[in-house]
C-alpha cells in the first residue's frame, strides 16, 4: 500500500510545480493622484424633480412696458354729487393737476370755509378742501370735512384759511404785528375771524387790518370804485406794499393793478 501513496505524492508535487509561475508575488500598484469630483455642471448628477428645469442659455423674459397711468377721477367724477350748491353740477372730469390750474384759482388741497350761501345756509361756516376748479363754469369743487359731501361753489362762497398779520388796529394797538390764521368770515360784521398765534383768542378783524402773508395767495377783488369792472374778478397777490397798505395783484385777465388791503377777500 506504500506504492500507491508514493505515487499520489508525486502527482501532487508535479501539479504544484506546473502552476507556480502564476503564483508569483507582485508589488501593489503605485497609487496615482487623487481625483476629485469636478465642479462643472456636466459632472453633477441631477435628480429628477417635478419642477421644470431652467436652461442656462434661455433668454431673459421680455420686459413689459407699462401703459399710461390711469388717474383717479375722485369721488366727484362720473356723475353729479349728492349735494350741489350753485348753478350746474360739479365737473365730471377727473382731478386736474396743480400745473393745469390757472394762477388765479386756489390750489388743490387748499383749506377753505364755506360762506354766504343763501340756498343752503346749513353749510355756511363748514370747513372744506378744494378738490377741483371748473374754469368754464367758474366753480370750485370742494369736499366738506364733515360728512365728505361735494359742493360746487362760486369763488365768492369760499374764504381761504390764510396766514395774516394784524396791522393798523386802533382799538387794540397791542395786537398790531401779531400773526394769526383766518378761521372763517363773519358775514354780518364783514370781518375775518382770526386765531392769533401764541394767544388763545379769536379776534374779528376787517380786511383792512389784515396783511396776507401767504405768497401768491388767490383773492377776490371787491369795492373798487376807480375800476368797478374788476369787482368780482379773481386775482393773485404778487406783492405787498406796507407803506401804502396796498397789494399788487394780477387779475384773471392778466392785468396788474394796485389795490388796498380791504379791496381783496382771500
Amino acid at each position: 500500500m506504500a506504492l500507491p501513496l508514493y505515487a499520489g505524492l508525486l502527482h501532487t508535487l508535479h501539479t504544484s510545480l506546473r502552476w507556480a509561475p502564476s503564483l508569483r508575488w507582485a508589488p501593489p500598484p503605485t497609487p496615482g493622484p487623487s481625483r476629485r469630483p469636478s465642479r462643472h455642471p456636466s459632472h453633477i448628477t441631477l435628480q429628477h424633480s417635478s419642477r421644470p428645469a431652467m436652461c442656462r442659455s434661455a433668454p431673459p423674459p421680455a420686459s413689459v412696458e407699462a401703459g399710461p397711468r390711469a388717474e383717479y377721477p375722485g369721488p366727484w367724477a362720473g356723475g353729479q354729487s349728492p349735494h350741489q350748491v350753485g348753478e350746474g353740477a360739479p365737473s365730471r372730469v377727473g382731478r386736474p393737476s396743480a400745473a393745469a390750474l390757472p394762477a388765479h384759482a386756489k390750489p388743490l388741497g387748499a383749506s377753505v370755509v364755506v360762506r354766504g350761501l343763501a340756498g343752503a345756509p346749513e353749510h355756511n361756516g363748514k370747513s372744506a378742501e378744494v378738490c377741483g376748479w371748473d374754469e368754464a363754469r367758474e366753480r370750485y369743487d370742494v369736499r366738506l370735512e364733515e360728512g365728505g359731501d361735494m359742493l360746487s361753489l362760486r369763488p365768492s362762497s369760499v374764504v381761504q384759511l390764510c396766514t395774516v398779520e394784524v396791522t393798523a388796529l386802533k382799538g387794540r394797538p397791542e395786537l398790531n404785528g401779531l400773526v394769526g390764521r383766518i378761521l372763517g368770515f363773519d358775514e354780518a360784521r364783514g370781518r375775518y375771524r382770526v386765531l392769533l398765534d401764541g394767544l388763545v383768542m379769536v379776534v374779528a378783524l376787517q380786511p383792512s387790518n389784515c396783511v396776507l402773508l401767504d405768497e401768491g395767495v388767490q383773492v377776490l377783488l371787491q369795492g373798487l370804485s376807480t375800476s368797478p369792472e374788476l369787482n368780482g374778478q379773481m386775482a393773485q397777490v404778487k406783492g405787498v406794499e406796507r407803506a401804502s397798505s396796498r397789494y399788487t395783484v394780477c387779475t384773471q385777465g392778466g392785468r396788474y393793478v394796485r389795490v388796498k388791503y380791504d379791496n381783496v377777500m382771500c
